[in-house]
């Protein structure tokens, strides 16, 4: 998914520095609703790594992100602190400040952690566990928002990671309720498929996309390239799975989308692919129609694979309504939208029968 969805889906006083902060954090298996948020975040003083004075109070008027972490909390914070480094190095220019808080750990164990990660952001040991206590955690990696007025403003796990979102809610216990599946994409260039896409059509001097919907097979021309891109909506027979490193299948060509193609345009007979690509679809499967919902303090965000840049606006705006509770997004063009209609309970949507 485009991460400039994820402009909508922070509340709105520490929009747009915390947008992209949100995407990728893991749920805590132990995660509960805290009753700290919309106060004033705990007053706190630690002294970092590298015996530097570290306090909340000093960041009063930036945006916060106070992360606690431990160097045992593995996969769970091997995978956020990358992501908190990355932000952090992006957003600090803009009034964001990234706070590490170590707790219930050796300090030989945190510093090779950090060592390990190339972290840059301010980390400190809560060696009392008294800063724990005060934000109420209950286990790690837990993450806390705060607001240019020192009150906290989220603790809410937003997962929009396409086609590894079931990787990442499986290990908590959340049903994602969509599926990966490997997606192929082929160009051909040749003197044939140049004049097959600037064959004039309703008075223009290009082809249209071509669909074959009993193949699922469609062929989208580009005149910037004078090139034909090739793709095919597979469905039986393809598992649902995610692939470390996809890549193209030759034979998927030569005696699967080659075989159909050039019964109906003979030019393609014995080409062979100009490049290739491949990658992951992620399909709401009943329907194939994104699904937004929450469970747990965990919105899930997912399914959008087909039209994705397409949707993606209107999904953010959902996602931020269901992130403050409201039962209605305000889509593009003051639409009212009933978030429930793309939910899991009270779902309303038409099949989708045709995904390129």
């Amino acid at each position: 998914m485009n991460r400039r969805m994820w402009r909508w889906l922070i509340p709105f006083s520490v929009i747009p520095v915390l947008a992209l902060l949100a995407y990728g954090f893991r749920l805590n298996p132990r995660d509960v609703p805290s009753p700290l948020v919309g106060r004033p975040a705990a007053a706190f003083a630690l002294t970092t790594f590298e015996g530097a004075p570290l306090s909340l109070e000093a960041q009063r008027g930036k945006v916060v992100v106070v992360n606690f972490w431990a160097s045992w909390c593995y996969p769970a914070c091997y995978e956020e602190a990358p992501v908190l480094e990355r932000n952090w190095r992006a957003y600090r220019d803009r009034g964001v400040v990234v706070i590490g808080v170590d707790i219930q750990d050796r300090e030989e164990a945190a510093r090779k952690f950090i060592k390990d990660f190339g972290l840059t952001f301010p980390n400190a040991r809560d060696v009392t566990g008294k800063v724990s206590v005060d934000y109420g955690v209950y286990g790690v990696p837990e993450t806390f928002f705060i607001d240019r007025r020192g009150r906290i403003r989220a603790k809410k796990t937003l997962v929009a990671t396409g086609a590894w979102v079931r990787q990442l809610l499986d290990r908590a216990g959340i049903d994602a309720r969509t599926e990966p599946r490997k997606r192929q994409l082929f160009t051909f260039k040749s003197p044939a498929i140049s004049e097959i896409i600037h064959h004039r059509f309703a008075g223009k001097a290009q082809l249209p996309v071509l669909i074959f919907p009993r193949n699922g097979i469609y062929l989208k021309p580009d005149t910037a390239e004078d090139a034909a891109w090739i793709g095919c909506s597979d469905e039986l027979g393809r598992s649902f799975e995610v692939e470390d490193d996809p890549q193209p299948e030759a034979s998927f060509w030569e005696m699967g989308v080659h075989q159909v193609l050039r019964k109906y345009l003979p030019q393609f007979d014995g080409l062979k692919p100009h490049n290739a690509w491949a990658g992951h679809y992620i399909y709401h499967t009943p329907d194939r129609i994104p699904v937004v919902f929450e469970d747990h303090d965990c919105i899930v965000v997912s399914g959008m694979s087909g039209s994705g840049i397409m949707k993606a606006d209107a999904l953010g705006r959902i996602a931020a309504a269901v992130f403050a509770g409201k039962t209605h997004a305000a889509l593009y063009g003051g639409r009212s939208f009933d978030v429930s209609q793309i939910s899991v309970a009270k779902r309303k949507v038409e099949y989708e029968r045709f995904v390129i």
